[in-house]
């Protein structure tokens, strides 16, 4: 058996009041406060493997069940016990890594894993009701054997295709949902964006067994900012999206030992993060906290090119001016790259024009 417990600081001590103490529950916990500073928190339901949440009305927590009724109408194995949604089959497993957030105006958001069917799933409250959605449960490859549907939309009945576990949720301005995820079948960091219409998935690191323990928080421009664990190597990695190149930008935070399960982001109000994590290595709980991420300079402009025009044999040394050229790594003449390439300045490359080569620079 175990509980559900809640702790505040009251300004000179730890408060810990019981929030539920019905059977198995309290696992993969997330916390969210409404605008008046009350308490919100999902959980798993060990005991009926169910999705709850729970929430401080002012004088007492009022918990209810938000996914624990994902079996088909006339199955023989599914049966009740008369509690609202309580789910007594335990073949059906739903509300694993849970992450809450809440609304402007209070409404919960939860997104979970669904173990029964290997999905990641969302819920909504509209002010009625529960709205759940699967997030991610379709990648398969086409013609894949053994994988098979039940008509639901979205559901994977291949038990062997795997995604949605370790789930963080965002929501941006507008209250759209992000969740960022680890796919255990291709072992990838994934990325769910809700566009107003569907959800638009992408794969953040491929780089294989990535991905897990992810944090996610949104900038002050939406752009998310993710922290995870990368199984390969033992590291801490950061992921963050950038406008500019219209690409994620992947770097490693640690990689001194095992380190890295476990994290945690913050973004400060400069949008710099801090992450706390756990050094398996060491046995620490380890923090740290970066600058200047995920921030690149405008794209590179071009004022002028000496000479403006060459033979195409090529072999002409080109002086190019213009702007923001720290860093550059190729100039290519239509399609075809120079050669000799030296950046002299930030305003400044030379570049040798290659054979053949007819077009534009860029």
């Amino acid at each position: 058996m175990g509980d559900l417990k809640y702790a505040s600081w009251d300004g000179s001590k730890w408060v810990i009041t019981t929030v539920y103490s019905t059977g198995k529950v309290g696992e993969y916990s997330s916390l969210a406060f409404d605008n008046s500073d009350k308490p919100s928190i999902s959980f798993y339901d060990g005991s009926h493997k169910d999705l709850m949440y729970a929430s401080w009305s002012g004088t007492r927590w009022v918990i209810t069940t938000v996914d624990g009724t994902n079996y088909k109408k006339g199955q023989k194995w599914g049966n009740w016990d008369g509690d609202n949604g309580r789910n007594q089959d335990k073949s059906i497993n739903v509300g694993e890594y849970s992450s809450l957030a809440l609304d402007s105006s209070g409404n919960p958001r939860i997104s979970y894993y669904d173990e029964s069917n290997k999905d990641l799933k969302y819920a909504a409250w509209d002010g009625t009701r529960w709205i759940i959605t699967t997030v991610d449960g379709t990648n398969y490859k086409k013609g894949q054997k053994g994988c098979n549907w039940d008509g639901d939309y979205g559901r994977n009945q291949d038990k062997s295709i795997k995604v949605g576990k370790y789930p963080s949720l965002a929501l941006d301005s507008s209250g759209n949902p992000r969740i960022s995820y680890y796919d255990e079948s291709n072992k990838d960091l994934k990325y769910a964006a809700w566009d107003g219409t569907r959800w638009v998935i992408t794969t953040v690191d491929r780089s294989k067994r990535v991905g897990e323990y992810a944090s996610l928080k949104l900038d002050a421009n939406g752009d998310p900012r993710i922290s995870y664990y990368d199984a390969s190597h033992s590291d801490l990695k950061f992921a963050g999206w950038s406008r500019t190149t219209s690409r994620w930008v992947i770097e490693t935070v640690d990689s001194s030992g095992k380190v890295g399960s476990f994290s945690s982001l913050v973004l400060d109000s400069r949008g710099n993060p801090g992450i706390s994590y756990y050094d398996q290595s060491n046995k620490d709980l380890k923090y740290t906290a970066g600058t200047g991420h995920v921030q690149h300079p405008a794209a590179p402009t071009i004022t002028s090119l000496i000479p403006a025009s060459g033979p195409v044999v090529g072999g002409t040394v080109i002086t190019i001016t213009g702007t923001g050229f720290t860093g550059a790594t190729a100039v290519n003449f239509g399609t075809t790259a120079g050669t000799s390439l030296t950046v002299a300045s930030a305003t400044q490359l030379n570049v040798t024009s290659p054979a053949g080569a007819a077009g534009t620079v860029n």
